[in-house]
């Protein structure tokens, strides 16, 4: 799932709900952790997230070579580039691909 939310989840918050969207869903708990997890992807089903459906492929494989950016990386740099939108970062690559391709970035 590529999205550009309105608000960024963490990256564990953002693995359970890939996790949670790949498994049949469940009719009972069996144990304490399918009931921590079942609150928890209830919680993250009511924030406002976008997903995005392009098919970006070769955009994304061109920027990761062009900027030895990992896929993931390179996926998120192309969602900024093509909704024109600022792309927050922590990551000095990343920010630097950025302002590469004239996108601005939040440090």
């Amino acid at each position: 799932m590529l999205g550009y939310p309105k608000f960024r989840l963490a990256e564990s918050d953002r693995q359970a709900l890939v996790e949670a969207e790949r498994m049949p869903a469940k009719k009972s708990c069996s144990f304490t952790g399918d009931l921590a997890m079942n609150d928890h992807m209830a919680d993250v089903r009511m924030l406002s997230i976008e997903t995005d459906a392009a098919d970006a492929d070769d955009a994304v494989a061109a920027l990761s070579r062009k900027h030895g950016l990992s896929g993931y990386d390179a996926a998120y740099l192309e969602t900024a580039i093509r909704r024109r939108a600022k792309l927050a970062t922590l990551d000095k690559e990343l920010a630097r691909a950025a302002a590469d391709e004239g996108v601005s970035s939040d440090l």
